[in-house]
């Protein structure tokens, strides 16, 4: 999944989304699997990264606990915060530029995921 992409519909986005949710956990790593069942019927499995053991994909936009871990793993190192502003929400980590959304956990997505963006294109 192209994290360009990603945060592109997440800065656009009116409110959460599982669609986007399943493109956050994409784009950090997570496997989507889909599995016939016997009556004809498919539902997708999450692999969350190097594990072998289905999970459900995380409420990243709706959840502020997956919002929080999902910045959490991307740089434990560094702090991020929002900030709650009329109808949208800031939120940015230590020393990057802020992002905005229209919920905390939208902001703290689009905050995590291009400060991910930023580490990638410094290595």
């Amino acid at each position: 999944m192209d994290l360009s992409a990603v945060i592109a519909n997440l800065t656009t986005a009116t409110s959460a989304s599982r669609f986007l949710d399943s493109q956050i956990a994409q784009a950090i790593g997570w496997k989507k699997v889909r599995n016939s069942k016997g009556d004809g019927s498919a539902r997708n499995r999450w692999y969350p990264p190097g594990s072998d053991e289905a999970a459900i994909c995380p409420f990243f936009t709706s959840n502020f606990d997956d919002a929080y871990a999902l910045s959490i793993g991307i740089d434990p190192h560094h702090a991020a915060a929002f900030v709650r502003e009329g109808n949208s929400s800031r939120a940015q980590f230590e020393g990057g530029e802020p992002c905005y959304g229209p919920t905390p956990q939208i902001a703290l997505c689009i905050a995590a995921l291009t400060h991910m963006q930023r580490l990638a294109s410094t290595l």
